[in-house]
């Protein structure tokens, strides 16, 4: 019989390490699908202005609701193949994915609150409303707590990058023994 494919969601709070924790997991061929992109692409549709990648999630949410983001997900996660959600973050579609699909696996990335904030400072001062963007991403921390409880496993991003691929390798042998 053929083993389950790696299914992973990603969650942690805005700066944490989840698109850096999600290129290394591309690096081992795992199908990474920005989740931030793919609502964006939804809100682009429905004819919905996004100032910028802060704001996404919350105009997201507005528009359509948190039950929404699965629906926008589902289609993107191929049948079969490896996948990796960069980022999940709100309970609500944890539960819609282990549901749908029990082999996903839920990683949650943390970092020390000063070492996130340094990085939210340095991604957001080149925007034109900096602190409105600071207040989108704040907005989006709203289930980190949760989706750190439900985590089966919990990557701690405050070291090099040998320590983060060092995780990573953790993190693959424990999917692959659990499947």
């Amino acid at each position: 019989m053929k083993e389950p494919p790696t299914r992973i969601a990603i969650t942690g709070a805005p700066a944490a390490g989840k698109t850096e924790l999600a290129g290394l997991l591309a690096e081992r061929a795992i199908h990474v699908i920005d989740v931030g992109d793919a609502l964006a692409e939804r809100l682009t549709e429905h004819g919905v202005a996004v100032p910028s990648r802060a704001h996404i999630g919350p105009l997201f949410l507005q528009q359509f609701g948190v039950r929404a983001v699965f629906e926008v997900m589902r289609p993107h996660i191929v049948d079969g193949a490896a996948v990796a959600l960069d980022a999940v973050r709100a309970s609500t579609t944890v539960n819609q994915l282990c549901e749908w699909d029990p082999s996903f696996r839920i990683v949650h990335v943390e970092a020390p609150e000063r070492l996130r904030l340094e990085r939210l400072h340095d991604r957001v001062s080149t925007w034109s409303h900096p602190a409105d963007a600071e207040r989108a991403y704040d907005a989006l921390s709203f289930d980190t707590d949760w989706c750190r409880a439900r985590a089966d496993f919990v990557i701690r991003n405050d070291g090099t990058t040998a320590d983060l691929r060092a995780q990573v390798e953790r993190l693959m042998r424990a999917d692959n023994a659990s499947r």
